[in-house]
């Protein structure tokens, strides 16, 4: 059996998204993307398709990609304004067995989170249901 992405070189994947948003511009639309943390350090974007009865897919362009080798792109969300956001557990030490985890390398202090817009387009503005009758 073929795999419905060819994923190699990435490992491991921390978290994926399927890009829908009024936000982001058309040819990104229902793509999935995927955070790549140890050799890739990027945000990969699959382009989805019919293939019978289940699904197909081929890389496409990176969402995001860094050459900081620390650089370690999780859990990509589309937020309420319709941006990507995703976290950055920067850290050169990537293993929880061969390090201690009292390892001076390691790093408990630098990770982050991102927003990701796109240029020249208008960001969503939130809905807010709080207060709002149920029709």
């Amino acid at each position: 059996m073929n795999p419905i992405f060819n994923n190699e070189g990435m490992r491991p994947v921390i978290g994926s998204e399927f890009l829908i948003s009024r936000h982001l511009p058309e040819e990104v639309q229902g793509q999935l993307s995927s955070a790549c943390v140890i050799n890739m350090n990027r945000l990969t974007r699959f382009a989805l398709n019919d293939d019978g009865a289940g699904y197909g897919g081929k890389r496409v362009a990176d969402l995001l990609a860094s050459i900081d080798r620390n650089f370690r792109p999780c859990d990509p969300q589309i937020g309420p304004d319709g941006a990507v956001r995703f976290g950055d557990w920067h850290n050169p030490l990537i293993g929880h067995r061969q390090y201690s985890q009292r390892d001076p390398n390691r790093d408990h202090v630098r990770g982050r989170i991102y927003r990701l817009t796109a240029t020249g387009r208008p960001l969503l503005r939130p809905v807010i249901p709080f207060g709002k009758s149920l029709p």
